[in-house]
């Protein structure tokens, strides 16, 4: 398995293989994003999608952006879906290594509640819950 956060020129060639996992994050994302949405973004450069790969097959995908507070930089993970998490989270420290290297001091990802068991295993901990009503 490994992590690809492929370039941007070969993005449309990709799209095809992911527009299901595309179409699966932001149906989660409460109508926040639309799978164009995150192509416009990506290509823009004001997020990154990273790709599990095992051989030539695509099995997760994570979309990841970086936002600067006053006082710090942050990766913040918006998404993350595929087939068979334990399978492609064990990449997770990669996306870590990536944002230290920009100088990130952060990751703080936006997650479901099924993630926080999981990402208990790789260091992280519950420090504020986002919940959300629609008006």
């Amino acid at each position: 398995m490994k992590l690809v956060d492929f370039p941007i020129s070969e993005l449309e060639d990709w799209l095809p293989n992911i527009w299901n996992m595309l179409v699966e994050a932001c149906e989660r994302s409460s109508g926040k994003y639309k799978p164009m949405d995150i192509v416009r973004e990506v290509y823009a450069k004001r997020m990154q999608l990273w790709n599990a790969i095992d051989g030539s097959v695509i099995k997760a995908i994570c979309i990841t952006s970086i936002c600067i507070y006053p006082q710090t930089k942050v990766l913040r993970i918006l998404a993350a879906t595929g087939d068979d998490v334990n399978t492609w989270v064990i990449l997770l420290p990669k996306i870590e290594e990536w944002a230290k290297g920009l100088g990130c001091e952060w990751v703080e990802p936006v997650t479901r509640p099924g993630w926080k068991k999981i990402l208990k295993n790789y260091g992280y901990k519950e420090q504020h819950i986002i919940m959300e009503k629609k008006l």
